[in-house]
């Protein structure tokens, strides 16, 4: 197997896919929020039958309940944007664990792909990865899929002891071009 090089440019081109991605979902959220708006907005020019009640009733419970979504987003994607702006800390660790948790609901039905490393926790493994990557451009599954407990990873944290993984690189793809990094 031919192994890649990392460099700090790919390690930020990474962060900038998870960046853009979230401010995707903000914008999305946003929309809904307004459009939940307007329908309790519309549904005020009603007259007041039972069923225009309901109607408002569920508009507003929608609304709330996208708003709740958007403020969450909004702390993400400053979280997010902070992580870019600092110094990373690389770091190499195992893999000692690997979990795929399923999500239900009535109408649909998904699953994510978790990584554990022994000193630095839960990774939860992103939608698109290494998109910069001529060999090793995958999605969750294909990563959840190629990783083996016991393999070495870096790591790419927002903090040098307690920060979250932002990025997860299997050492047995990469190489890092200077270990200096």
């Amino acid at each position: 197997m031919e192994k890649e090089r990392l460099t700090l440019n790919n390690i930020k081109t990474d962060l900038k896919v998870s960046l853009i991605s979230s401010y995707k979902r903000l914008i999305v959220y946003i929309l809904c929020c307004v459009i939940s708006f307007g329908c309790i907005i519309l549904t005020f020019k009603l007259e007041n039958y039972f069923v225009v009640f309901i109607y408002k009733i569920f508009w507003i419970f929608a609304f709330v309940l996208i708003f709740a979504l958007v403020v969450t987003e909004i702390i993400k994607t400053i979280s997010l944007h902070k992580n870019m702006s600092i110094k990373k800390h690389i770091v190499k660790d195992k893999l000692i664990g690997m979990e795929i948790k399923e999500h239900r609901t009535r109408y649909s039905y998904y699953e994510t792909y978790h990584l554990y490393f022994s000193g630095y926790g839960e990774y939860v493994i992103p939608d698109d990865n290494y998109k910069w990557s001529t060999y090793y451009n995958m999605s969750a599954k294909g990563l959840y899929r190629y990783s083996k407990c016991g393999e070495e990873f870096c790591l790419v944290l927002s903090k040098k002891h307690t920060g979250k993984i932002l990025v997860a690189y299997n050492m047995k793809m990469f190489e890092l071009e200077n270990e200096g990094i």
